[in-house]
């Protein structure tokens, strides 16, 4: 009878000491590991979605024909299209998010997209619009919204 009742102790004890600390050392280390991996995704939603929107506001400026009539002359030298300087801020801004948070391949797509030739002269910009949609599609399958 002494011994049912030391085992009993000790069952109780050591269900004790599980549910009480290492059962909430576990949960928190469970949704510690869940937190980074969304605050994780939810940067790299954001900065996707922040080049899209800087990609977009550079085919504004392209098509802006008031803009463009704007001649930028440096030192003899004058750009393909003229930009905003707010467009030109978040399309290099962007383009360290997009290195930081997304694998190569994306930043590199993301690259040749900024290398692509835009004009108000070449409509439609078939190549710049080829590019996005390539870096949109890999972009996409990288954050898992597309398979």
């Amino acid at each position: 009878m002494t011994i049912s009742l030391w085992v009993s102790i000790l069952i109780a004890i050591v269900a004790g000491v599980f549910g009480g600390v290492l059962a909430p050392i576990v949960s928190h280390v469970l949704s510690l590991n869940r937190w980074k991996k969304e605050k994780s995704l939810d940067l790299k939603f954001n900065a996707f979605e922040g080049a899209l929107n800087a990609l977009a506001k550079w085919e504004a400026d392209a098509m802006n024909p008031e803009l463009q009539a704007q001649n930028k002359d440096f030192d003899g030298s004058r750009p393909i299209t003229n930009l905003n300087p707010s467009t030109s801020e978040a399309l290099e801004h962007h383009k360290g998010l997009i290195e930081a948070l997304f694998s190569e391949t994306v930043a590199n797509k993301y690259k040749e997209v900024l290398h692509a030739h835009i004009s108000i002269k070449n409509i439609p910009n078939i190549e710049f619009e080829q590019l996005r949609s390539a870096f949109v599609q890999i972009g996409a399958k990288e954050l898992k919204l597309k398979s």
